[in-house]
């Protein structure tokens, strides 16, 4: 039974930090957009934002106004691999 909770108890930690990192690709993602219209660099402002777990496996792509700023999620359990993204606009008004 033991073991069966360790399991169950990883998982469970690895969904959050999936979690985490969803949301933090989204803060990421604003924040290059808004880098992007002041003129400076996107990926800066991007990895400024982030925690510094999450600062590695970062990657921001340009398309047009668009940037997606993609995320590795760390890792609990061994050989588990898992990128998120987000997309912001940088759209003046």
């Amino acid at each position: 039974m033991l073991p069966a909770l360790l399991v169950l108890g990883l998982c469970c930690w690895q969904a959050l930090l999936a979690g985490w990192a969803s949301i933090c690709a989204e803060h990421a993602a604003r924040a290059a957009a808004h880098a992007r219209l002041s003129g400076a660099q996107p990926a800066v402002a991007a990895r400024a934002v982030l925690p510094g777990a999450m600062r590695d496996g970062m990657r921001v792509e340009e398309a047009g106004g668009k940037l997606r700023v993609r995320l590795t999620v760390p890792a609990v359990i061994p050989g588990f691999h898992l990128d998120v993204s987000a997309d912001a606009e940088a759209v003046r008004q």
